[in-house]
């Protein structure tokens, strides 16, 4: 693969490796903070992560 192709889906290197993560982190997020707030952290932290 060219590194013109290379640049065309990620905008650096770390972008390839990091990138998903950040997805992954942001879903999460969304995710404990839809769960009821006077649940235990680790039960919601548990069924966000479902």
């Amino acid at each position: 693969m060219s590194k013109r192709t290379f640049f065309r889906y990620f905008a650096s290197k770390d972008d390839l490796v990091i990138g998903k993560y950040d997805l992954f982190a942001e879903r999460m997020a969304e995710a404990f903070d839809a769960r009821p707030v006077d649940e235990p952290v680790w039960e919601s932290l548990r069924r966000s992560s479902t």
